[in-house]
């Protein structure tokens, strides 16, 4: 679906992602489907170097439009994402190390 759309409505936004700077305030983000398209290929092909079809693919990224553009590169590259917070501390690492995945 992604694909098509971003081939045919480049221009039309498919994500939009609000960060509240307060009760009354806040920033909009727009994700096109053409910029989302061209995220998605440029990070599956960087996943394809290293990794193969089927393997598990961390996400540390913080909510927002980079998260969706990272999920679908791993759809694209035929990979499964596993989403996660990024760490902040010393406690969130324990966390991140209890996630099983297959060493590089």
């Amino acid at each position: 679906m992604a694909l098509w759309r971003g081939a045919e409505m480049p221009d039309r936004v498919a994500f939009t992602f609000l960060s509240y700077k307060s009760a009354n305030a806040f920033e909009a983000e727009e994700l096109t489907y053409g910029r989302l398209l061209d995220e998605s290929k440029s990070i599956a092909a960087t996943l394809q170097q290293s990794s193969r079809c089927g393997d598990r693919v961390l996400i540390l990224c913080p909510a927002g439009l980079s998260y969706v553009s990272a999920f679908f590169g791993c759809q694209l590259s035929g990979m499964v994402a596993v989403p996660a917070y990024p760490p902040r501390n010393v406690k969130h690492m324990e966390r991140l190390r209890g996630i099983d995945l297959p060493p590089f």
